[in-house]
């Protein structure tokens, strides 16, 4: 897993726990909207910012059917 720390309260403000073993390496996309993780079970993109995660999961959530596609479940590390 990987943990975002808060600089101002050096508190953790959140974990991205998909990986299945170590993370080696972590990066903020140019527009800081996503995060990607890489470890020994490959890498991972998730969503930096709570809003846009909430609203991707209302995206997902409202279609029909509201199910994860393959390609959707590996991308969010559910496989």
């Amino acid at each position: 897993m990987a943990r975002i720390w808060d600089p101002a309260t050096g508190q953790e403000a959140r974990t991205l726990g998909g990986h299945t073993g170590w993370v080696y390496s972590a990066a903020y996309s140019p527009d800081g909207r996503q995060i990607v993780t890489a470890g020994g079970d490959g890498a991972r993109i998730w969503m930096a910012n709570v809003d846009d995660l909430l609203a991707e999961a209302k995206r997902l959530i409202q279609r029909d059917p509201p199910l994860l596609t393959p390609e959707e479940r590996k991308q969010y590390g559910l496989e």
